[in-house]
C-alpha cells in the first residue's frame, strides 16, 4: 500500500466526524487499489524465467564450440552492472547536489485558505502518498518533493506511484439554491507543479532485456456527495474526469533526459447535475495529481530533478450551459 505522509488539514475548515471518517476510508481504498495494481504487475518470477529461458538458448547455441558460457554471462554481468549502476549512482549524487544548492522559492502559499466567497470550492485536507521512498515536505510556498525510485538489483522490473490527493467542499449553506436553466453545473480546478524529473533507461542487455524508465502524470478529479450506507455514509459520484500525460517514456537510451513540470495545470472539468433533494448536503470535489513510474533493468531511475513543487487552489463553481 502506499505510504501515506503528513496530511496537511485546513484548520479554518472543521469537518463532521461521520463525513472525515468516510473520506478517510475512500482514500484508503484507492491506496489500497493502487497497491494492488502494482503488485500484479511486478514481474520478478517472469524475468528470472526469461534469463533462464536465454541462458539454455546460449548453451545450446555455443556447446559445440566449447565456451565457457557461464564465464561469459557473468562476465556481460558484471559489465553492464559496474556500467548502468555506475551511471545511475553518479547521476542521484548530482541531482542531491544540485537540490542542496538551488533554492529557487516560489510566493508564499497559504497553508490554511479561508473560506472563500459562495460557491467556491473550500478546501479541506491534502494527502500525500508514495510508494517508492520519495521526501516530502510541507513548506510555505507548498509540498516539495525530492528523491525517487532507482533499481539496485539485476533483472528487477517495478511500478511505483507518488502524488497528493486533496478535498475541496461547498457545504449546503453556501451551495446556490436554484439551479442554472441547463440544470447542470462545471467544476473547474487546477493546480500548480514546478521543477521537473530526469530518467535514466539503461541499454539493451543480453540477458536482462530492454531497460526502460518511464514517468507519467495522472490528474484524476471526481465530484461526489456523501449518502447512505450499511456502515455509515458513502461516496455518491456525481461526475469524474481523468487525465494522462507523458513526461518520460525512454527505452534502451544509456543516458539520461529530462522533463519539466508545467507550471500551471488545469485538471479534466466535469460537468454534474444539479443536487436536487441532496442540495442541503456538503457537495465534494477530490482532485488527485499522481506520478506513475515504471522501471526495468538495474540502473534504471526516475528521480526528482532538483525536486518538485505542487500547490492547490480554490475555484469557482460555474453553471454549465
Amino acid at each position: 500500500m502506499p505510504e501515506p505522509i503528513e496530511t496537511l488539514v485546513n484548520r479554518e475548515q472543521q469537518l463532521d466526524p461521520e463525513e472525515l471518517a468516510a473520506l478517510t476510508r475512500r482514500l484508503d481504498s484507492q491506496l489500497e487499489a493502487l497497491a494492488l495494481t502494482n503488485d500484479l504487475e511486478r514481474t520478478e518470477e517472469l524475468a528470472d524465467e526469461d534469463v533462464r529461458a536465454r541462458r539454455d538458448l546460449f548453451r545450446a547455441t555455443f556447446a559445440d564450440a566449447r565456451i565457457d558460457t557461464e564465464k561469459l554471462f557473468d562476465t556481460m554481468i558484471e559489465i553492464q552492472r559496474r556500467h548502468h549502476t555506475g551511471v545511475a549512482d553518479a547521476l542521484e549524487r548530482a541531482l542531491d547536489i544540485k537540490r542542496r544548492l538551488i533554492h529557487d522559492r516560489v510566493r508564499d502559499w497559504n497553508l490554511h485558505l479561508p473560506a472563500p466567497e459562495p460557491p467556491d470550492f473550500w478546501w479541506a485536507f491534502t494527502q500525500p502518498f508514495d510508494t517508492s521512498g520519495h521526501t516530502m515536505d510541507w513548506r510555505n510556498d507548498g509540498l516539495h518533493i525530492f528523491g525517487g525510485p532507482k533499481i539496485n538489483k539485476w533483472n528487477v522490473s517495478r511500478n511505483e506511484v507518488f502524488g497528493a490527493t486533496a478535498r475541496f467542499t461547498i457545504t449546503g449553506d453556501r451551495f446556490p439554491r436554484d439551479a442554472p436553466p441547463s440544470g447542470w453545473w462545471v467544476s473547474r480546478p487546477f493546480v500548480e507543479l514546478f521543477g521537473g524529473v530526469v530518467g535514466f533507461a539503461p541499454d539493451w542487455d543480453l540477458l536482462q532485456g530492454h531497460g526502460m524508465a518511464s514517468c507519467r502524470l495522472h490528474l484524476r478529479h471526481t465530484i461526489f456527495q456523501l449518502g447512505f450506507g450499511q456502515n455509515g455514509p458513502v461516496p455518491v459520484i456525481l461526475g469524474e474526469a481523468v487525465s494522462d500525460r507523458t513526461l518520460l517514456d525512454l527505452e534502451d537510451l544509456g543516458y539520461s533526459r529530462h522533463a519539466g513540470m508545467p507550471g500551471f495545470t488545469p485538471l479534466p472539468e466535469v460537468r454534474f447535475p444539479h443536487a436536487g433533494r441532496a442540495v442541503a448536503d456538503t457537495v465534494f470535489a477530490e482532485v488527485e495529481v499522481r506520478f506513475d513510474i515504471h522501471l526495468k533493468s538495474e540502473g534504471a531511475l526516475v528521480w526528482c530533478d532538483p525536486e518538485i513543487l505542487l500547490r492547490n487552489f480554490q475555484w469557482p463553481l460555474a453553471p454549465s450551459t
